[in-house]
């Protein structure tokens, strides 16, 4: 019996020591698990952080490209502008050699007219019986013979 007792006693310290290691393993299969969970947790927040990123991306590429095209747009908004600013000035010295001409032919006309006025007046003084000396005075012939 005291065979059988050593026999018990080894078979139960074999099977403490069994459950034991099993304890041990149990608690190891729980930590990898938690490290797997904890893994897979990182990955998809890696994985929710690279589409993030690479929609900020897309944002930063397409704010790149909007801010080319803008300015592309002023550039060209600017050379219009100059443009457009030397067609007025262009525009501006027409119109005021067009205004000094219409004065001049206006001064030619005043002109004009005012040597049609005179030569009129003198026409008339002359058909009346008067005559024009060499300096263009009207000379009454009645009141020289007389």
């Amino acid at each position: 019996m005291k065979q059988a007792d050593e026999a018990d006693s080894l078979t139960i310290a074999m099977q403490k020591d069994g459950i034991k290691k099993l304890k041990e393993r149990q608690i190891q299969l729980k930590q990898e698990s938690d490290k797997q969970i904890n893994i897979q947790s990182v990955d998809k927040e890696i994985s929710s952080l690279s589409r993030k990123f690479a929609a900020d991306e897309a944002k930063l590429q397409s704010f790149r490209t909007n801010k080319r095209e803008s300015a592309d747009k002023l550039r060209k908004a600017r050379a219009d502008y100059k443009e457009e600013m030397e067609r007025i000035e262009t525009h501006k010295l027409k119109q005021k050699s067009l205004i000094d001409e219409f004065e001049k032919c206006n001064a030619t006309i005043e002109y004009a007219q005012k040597m049609v006025n005179l030569t009129t007046e003198k026409l008339d003084k002359i058909t009346v019986g008067n005559i024009i000396d060499e300096h263009g005075n009207v000379i009454n012939i009645q009141e020289q013979l007389t």
